[in-house]
């Protein structure tokens, strides 16, 4: 995609794909997180670990969210090592 960019747009326009790219994966990424982090609070934490937890009672909720959201950067993370040292080189 890059290549017919850059015939018909020249170098900016090469790099004008390239930019989009990487910010429709990050923009992915950080969808992936936010859903993760909030199925985790409403699901499992409201429900399950803390049931007085209300919409009103916000704080504990948000650093739930904010721990989780960490935690999955760190699990993708080691995951990605993980496949990326490989033997089988899959990525």
């Amino acid at each position: 995609m890059p290549a017919a960019s850059y015939v018909l747009l020249g170098k900016g326009g090469a790099v004008l794909v390239i930019v989009i790219c990487f910010m429709a994966v990050t923009s992915s990424g950080a969808s992936e997180m936010v859903a993760v982090s909030s199925l985790f609070t409403f699901d499992i934490y409201r429900k399950y670990i803390h049931p007085q937890a209300s919409a009103l009672c916000r704080h504990p909720a948000l650093t739930v969210v904010r721990r989780r959201a960490c935690l999955t950067v760190v699990q993708c993370t080691c995951w990605r090592s993980l496949l990326w040292g490989g033997t089988h080189g899959m990525l």
